[in-house]
């Protein structure tokens, strides 16, 4: 049987992006089960945007009971969720038309799959492809603790285009909110000592960097939050004794990045570089988007109008989306 997913689109104060998110989910060749949009109750307008499609076949839209810290939105989409697996589409973030397609394949009917992660393609803030993220993930599948091995060294996936587990996401403990940041990482790291992981090499996002994506703007901030989260899997990972020590390694090895007493050699140097050479000249095969982005990049709704429906939506009334259904609206009309 085919493995359904969710698309999880959680979104705070992210006007100037959500559209395109919202628009890339619904552009998919094969229709996902469903897609959650969770407005952390933003000051801006992106709630009201998100509401637009509320009568879009197979959207649902969500509010917690109150503002969340980043690792809390995220706990609660995930209970909110009913795919076999789920997606974590940033807000500010988009995925390629073949992502669902592409991941339902990668996937098969396998059943103990805790994670498969896709490339992406590293954009500015207008979505314009700088570089290929991704390649240093592992070309071979990962059982379990090799996965864990391999997220001690780092987290080397991006969030928005990769699927989980829902059901293994489940059985993890809830980060503390100092943490949320490294959320990611926490959950490759431990998904790593349950399941299995698999890695597809191709860009099946957009992923972008601007001054408010914490992750860049506050690379600091970051990495005090994964020093929180390591030691929070020493405490509380259930980490075998005979694999405490790579946790150990990292430790140390970020307090030193923390404390700035991290040295790059000149070797090391310049394999970075020649790196980003290669993920830029690759980029370049991915720069042109589809006309629903560019659509949605200029603040219009290729999804909308194929509807022929005026914004806002009213007298709408929702519908289930069968998998494999195209989008449509309901209408009481």
């Amino acid at each position: 049987m085919t493995a359904s997913i969710s698309i999880n689109i959680p979104n705070y104060k992210y006007e100037r992006y959500i559209r395109t998110a919202i628009e890339s989910a619904l552009a998919q060749t094969v229709t996902p089960l469903e897609i959650l949009i969770s407005d952390n109750h933003s000051p801006d307008r992106s709630y009201e945007i998100a509401k637009e499609y509320e009568g879009v076949a197979g959207i649902r839209l969500i509010r917690p009971p109150q503002h969340l810290m980043l690792g809390e939105h995220y706990q609660f989409v995930l209970e909110q969720a009913k795919g076999d697996y789920v997606c974590f589409l940033a807000a500010d973030d988009a995925l390629m038309p073949t992502f669902i397609a592409r991941m339902q394949k990668a996937l098969g009917k396998k059943t103990n799959v805790g994670m498969l992660a896709a490339a992406c393609l590293e954009c500015d803030e207008s979505l314009v492809p700088r570089c290929v993220r991704g390649l240093g993930m592992p070309h071979k599948d990962l059982q379990p603790p090799d996965g864990y091995r391999h997220f001690t060294e780092g987290c080397t996936y991006s969030m928005t285009p990769t699927v989980f587990s829902r059901q293994c996401l489940g059985q993890l403990k809830a980060l503390p909110k100092e943490a949320g940041m490294t959320t990611d990482w926490y959950w490759g790291l431990l998904l790593g000592l349950k399941a299995e992981l698999r890695f597809l090499h191709e860009p099946l996002g957009y992923c972008r960097l601007h001054n408010v994506n914490a992750s860049y703007s506050g690379e600091a901030r970051w990495r005090e939050q994964a020093l929180v989260m390591l030691r929070f899997v020493k405490e509380t990972g259930n980490v075998e004794s005979e694999l405490m020590g790579d946790l150990d390694e990292a430790l140390r090895k970020l307090e030193l990045s923390v404390a700035g007493s991290r040295e790059k050699s000149s070797s090391a140097t310049l394999l970075f570089r020649t790196k980003k050479v290669l993920k830029t000249w690759l980029a370049y095969r991915y720069r042109g988007i589809s006309p629903e982005l560019r659509m949605a990049e200029q603040g219009k709704s290729a999804a909308l109008s194929r509807l022929h429906v005026r914004l806002p939506l009213r007298n709408v009334a929702h519908a289930p989306l069968e998998q494999g259904q195209s989008v449509k609206a309901v209408s009481k009309i």
